[in-house]
């Protein structure tokens, strides 16, 4: 009796260990799209083209981003200090334009405060198609970012993600923002596109552009200093 006894405990014990290891769920690996530490710097190219009823400007220019020291936030969160410095073309030097900072949760969250106004740039988990409130840590109202291309290759990058931060059209107008984001680096690639089109009756629906901004910014290069 105790034989048999000992031999359904030990069944049953061997049962409740395996629907255990069944019930355990590996947890999902994600990819880094926004690897930061500090000293970390990247160099784009930016091309601009500004539309105005009097006049059409272009420019170019070497954006520098970087990340050279941490700070604690409200939260008590490590933050980077972003100095953003531009050289114009045929200029040797750098001048920092503006200082932004930028809070990166790895597998959570990245959040850049572009002169003191926040925006969620990505919010894991990083899924195709998924939508986010791009403004819900400002006062701008609602901006649904939506994630696509997830895992997919962009130029010589072959993992990345695309944030399209909006995507309006008529024919008086277009708003097109968007950001990729490649593994294990950051951004890679912004463009915007925020112009009116001419209304006159020769013009309507030629989308000839009358007013705002093309904007374009590609990566160089990145290292750390």
């Amino acid at each position: 009796m105790n034989k048999l006894f000992f031999i359904i405990l030990l069944l049953f014990g061997l049962n409740s260990c395996r629907n255990k290891k069944d019930l355990t769920v590996p947890a999902k690996t994600e990819i880094n799209y926004f690897s930061l530490k500090k000293g970390d710097y990247f160099l784009y190219d930016v091309k601009e083209k500004q539309y105005s009823t009097f006049s059409n400007t272009d420019s170019g220019y070497t954006l520098k981003v970087s990340y050279p020291e941490t700070f604690n936030d409200a939260a008590g969160e490590t933050s980077y200090k972003t100095y953003r410095s531009r050289k114009n073309e045929g200029s040797p030097d750098y001048q920092i334009r503006s200082v932004w900072t930028t809070k990166v949760k790895n597998f959570n969250y990245v959040i850049v405060n572009e002169n003191n106004t926040p925006f969620l740039k990505l919010f894991y988990p990083l899924e195709e198609n998924k939508i986010w409130n791009g403004n819900i840590y400002n006062s701008q109202g609602i901006e649904n970012y939506t994630l696509i291309n997830v895992g997919k290759p962009w130029g010589n990058f072959p993992v990345t993600v695309t944030v399209i931060q909006k995507n309006d059209t008529n024919l008086l107008r277009r708003d097109f923002r968007i950001e990729v984001y490649a593994k294990d680096l950051g951004l890679i690639y912004k463009e915007t596109k925020a112009v009116k089109y001419s209304g006159n009756a020769q013009d309507f629906g030629k989308g000839i552009i009358v007013d705002g901004i093309v904007f374009k910014q590609s990566l160089l290069e990145h290292g750390n200093e």
